[in-house]
């Protein structure tokens, strides 16, 4: 492949950047008596669109052809974006305000698409370079940041100086601003200002939980965890620390708040460790239940019952609930086929 382009030239720009963060070697040709930006793909095929030879070097990178998000944003770039910012230029009427303003909402992770770096990213950030000193972009501090982590990354300082696109000095700090830590006075001035203010405090809690007509009743569950290992981290962020927050949250809120979990003591995970540690299926159940209850209650998981569903009335009440459905005919038989070792059969 190779990109035919001009000295300063912003749609060669995109595309070479491209070829720098998708490690895809082009050959460059910089002449300014070069007519238009071109990508040469081989003699049958030539893209003058620099849009599209972007998206043509993300596909070849393994990148999904069919992304209708990418799409959006590149025709975003196009049909909105780079007109608004051609009239601001020159000092014509636009909303360029209000464009970069729809922009911030999308930019406060580090890509605009999910978890990695797409074709749209590099044509919006190449768009914006031009007014990157504007006060509009200052206005918008999750572009800043965004734009800050594209323009310090090696990738453009190569792509930049190939092309003579003179690149102006950043501060370290301009890129990305550290979060201020929460000093211990801060701590304890918001404590002071809690115990001293006249905002209602939540009212104790008595158990049973029981629903109070008239008040809004809240049911919080999460996710049970299985008891075939030791509780991890994943156990506590994966579910049970966001439901715990909110639970807080409404007792704050003085709503009539039930908090119930439990570990899922059925299941092949739970037989399969069983055969791996030489305990019976029960034992197993409750050695781990121990481990998971001790590991909550040291994280102060405000949970208001935690229980197990291996207990007499768990069972009572799911074997309720499953015959009342079949007594009504809401069940249906179908057969499946799985894979057997035919060593152990399971």
């Amino acid at each position: 492949m190779k990109l035919i382009t001009r000295p300063n030239d912003f749609s060669g720009l995109k595309i070479l950047l491209a070829s720098e963060f998708l490690n895809l070697p082009i050959e460059l040709e910089v002449t300014p008596s070069a007519e238009k930006t071109v990508l040469i793909v081989n003699d049958d095929c030539q893209l003058f669109s620099c849009n599209a030879a972007v998206w043509y070097l993300a596909c070849l990178s393994g990148q999904k052809k069919v992304n209708l998000q990418q799409d959006k944003w590149m025709d975003w770039e196009s049909t909105t974006l780079h007109p608004e910012i051609q009239a601001f230029l020159n000092k014509q009427p636009q909303q360029l305000i209000t464009t970069l303003e729809h922009l911030d909402k999308a930019t406060r992770n580090k890509f605009l698409i999910g978890n990695s770096l797409s074709a749209a990213d590099i044509v919006i950030f190449c768009s914006l370079i031009v007014i990157s000193d504007c006060k509009f972009m200052a206005n918008c501090p999750n572009v800043t940041k965004w734009f800050n982590n594209m323009y310090t990354s090696a990738q453009f300082k190569i792509a930049a100086s190939k092309l003579d696109i003179k690149i102006k000095q950043t501060e370290p700090d301009q890129c990305e601003e550290e979060e201020a830590a929460i000093s211990l006075e801060d701590i304890e001035h918001a404590v002071k200002h809690w115990k001293t203010s006249n905002i209602d405090k939540p009212k104790p809690i008595t158990h049973p939980v029981l629903p109070v007509e008239g008040e809004r009743n809240v049911l919080i569950t999460s996710a049970l965890p299985y008891v075939n290992n030791f509780p991890h981290l994943g156990n506590i962020i994966g579910c049970v620390l966001s439901a715990d927050v909110f639970a807080r949250y409404c007792r704050l809120r003085n709503y009539n708040t039930l908090y119930i979990c439990g570990t899922d003591e059925y299941g092949t995970a739970t037989e399969t460790k069983a055969l791996e540690e030489g305990l019976t299926p029960q034992q197993i159940c409750d050695k781990y239940f121990k481990l998971h209850d001790g590991v909550y209650k040291w994280f102060d998981i405000s949970f208001d019952h935690f229980g197990r569903t291996t207990t007499p009335n768990q069972t009572k009440i799911a074997q309720d609930i499953f015959l009342k459905l079949y007594r009504n005919n809401y069940l249906t038989e179908d057969t499946m086929e799985q894979l057997l070792c035919e060593h152990c059969k399971m």
